[in-house]
């Protein structure tokens, strides 16, 4: 049978140092990589943080122009309303009027 020893994995010298070489330079690449990676990232999330703080700005402008509005249609509901009763008043006025000269020119 054979040895156990020798079927076991072991580094030796026999391994070329242009192997270890090429090892530790895909180990630095991987490295640089997920730097980068990271980076972008890091970049990305500060890029969401300023469109979430301009979102929440501008829905605050948005609710400040709907008050604004809904309190401008009801100025607006109200001077209707009161034009109304002035050409109410109006026409009554004229009605008064009219009798008024219809009778002194009698």
């Amino acid at each position: 049978m054979a040895d156990p020893a020798a079927r076991s994995w072991h580094i030796d010298r026999t391994i070329n140092l242009s192997i270890v070489i090429a090892v530790a330079a895909q180990f630095a690449g991987g490295v640089w990589w997920v730097s980068g990676v990271s980076n972008r990232l890091e970049t990305a999330i500060l890029a969401n943080e300023r469109q979430d703080n301009r979102l929440n700005t501008v829905e605050a402008v948005i609710n400040a122009q709907a008050v604004n509005a809904a309190t401008l249609t009801a100025q607006l509901t109200a001077l209707r309303e009161s034009l109304t009763e002035v050409k109410t008043a109006q026409a009554e006025t004229n009605r008064l009027l009219r009798s008024l000269s219809a009778k002194s020119g009698e």
